[in-house]
């Protein structure tokens, strides 16, 4: 992995570890990896 691509995948990090606490927090019935990959079309 490029340093930039570390760069650019540093915040999507946090954000998904936050997400994850907020739907652990929160007894939320998501599925954040499918949610994401939806999102990015993976």
């Amino acid at each position: 992995m490029t340093p930039e691509m570390m760069l650019a995948r540093e915040p999507i990090l946090a954000d998904t570890t936050q997400l994850m606490s907020v739907k652990d927090k929160f007894g939320l019935d998501i599925h954040v990896a499918e949610t994401i990959y939806a999102k990015l079309g993976a």
